[in-house]
């Protein structure tokens, strides 16, 4: 297992600061659906950050966590894994892993991802089941800590591709892993 698991972000030397209501949360709880409603919609923001350096941000609720933007370039060294900071993130906010059933991607900017969630919606009427690094980091999360998550397995994962003339690469991609159990 990889030496963050189970730590906490102070541990690494990070700190946890409230943020503000992250950009493109309206879209995101669109993929979420009535999903979203089987919990308590009461959101929080935060950012991670090292010195002045912002690492992560995520909002979390209940049954949600959404990880706005993460840069773990931006740590030296071998930095904590993004998996072990979801779990942290949601234990601090006092999260029930039991019950998480939504893990979200706000705006991702992975080209390669954009490219297979443009291909995969060439074919109407298929569901998109991403594979590479993002996928593969959820599936270890699952795995290592599947007790603490009482077996969650991936359910389906929703994907939407939407221009964004507010950013500068004028498109990001927004995912939602569904969970159960």
């Amino acid at each position: 297992m990889p030496t963050s698991h189970g730590s906490t972000i102070e541990e690494w030397g990070l700190t946890r600061v409230p943020d503000d209501e992250p950009p493109f949360l309206e879209i995101m709880k669109r993929l979420m659906g009535s999903k979203l409603h089987s919990g308590n919609t009461l959101w929080k923001h935060f950012k991670i950050v090292k010195g002045r350096d912002e690492v992560c941000r995520y909002t979390v609720t209940d049954i949600a966590y959404i990880t706005t933007n993460i840069n773990l370039g931006r740590l030296s060294g071998s930095p904590m894994k993004h998996r072990d900071m979801i779990v942290d993130n949601c234990k601090n906010a006092g999260q029930d892993l039991k019950r998480l059933e939504l893990l979200g991607l706000n705006c991702i900017t992975n080209e390669d991802l954009y490219a297979g969630a443009e291909d995969a919606f060439e074919v109407k009427g298929k569901d998109f089941y991403g594979e590479g690094e993002i996928t593969a980091e959820l599936i270890k999360m699952l795995d290592e800590y599947a007790r603490e998550l009482g077996g969650a397995k991936v359910e389906k994962v929703a994907v939407l591709t939407k221009k964004l003339p507010s950013l500068h690469f004028q498109r990001g991609v927004f995912m939602i892993t569904f969970l159960k159990r």
